[in-house]
């Protein structure tokens, strides 16, 4: 099976009002600074939503939280199936490294439910 390293649009959450059902409907777990919303939902296709705010870091120490989040989620498509999940990174986030964002991340994500990381 090929992964694909595209995130397209189709696999985004962007609206508020998608954020607020996950935040209202939701699971929500959490690992050290970072914290995951989970709403299971009846397609098959996964969606993200990331929330870093300024508080988690500097511009670059962000977008890095952004990237490796995005990363495992396409890396690992089955984990995300048919569910909304909302990111948060909250303060101190930006001084993790990222192996530290992984290991946070799938740590909240296995209270929620079970993160199986492809190769893991």
């Amino acid at each position: 099976m090929s992964v694909s390293f595209r995130f397209p649009k189709s696999a985004r959450l962007s609206r508020p009002e998608e954020f607020d059902a996950v935040r209202r409907g939701g699971s929500r777990a959490s690992s050290g600074p970072i914290s995951v919303g989970w709403l299971s939902r009846r397609d098959s296709e996964g969606r993200l939503g990331l929330v870093v705010p300024r508080s988690a870091g500097k511009a670059a120490e962000r977008n890095r939280i952004k990237r490796v989040v995005r990363e495992l989620f396409r890396t690992n498509p089955d984990a995300f199936r048919g569910a909304d999940v909302v990111v948060i990174a909250r303060e101190g986030a930006g001084d993790l490294t990222n192996g530290e964002i992984r290991r946070h991340l799938m740590a909240a994500m296995a209270k929620l439910g079970g993160m199986r990381e492809r190769g893991a």
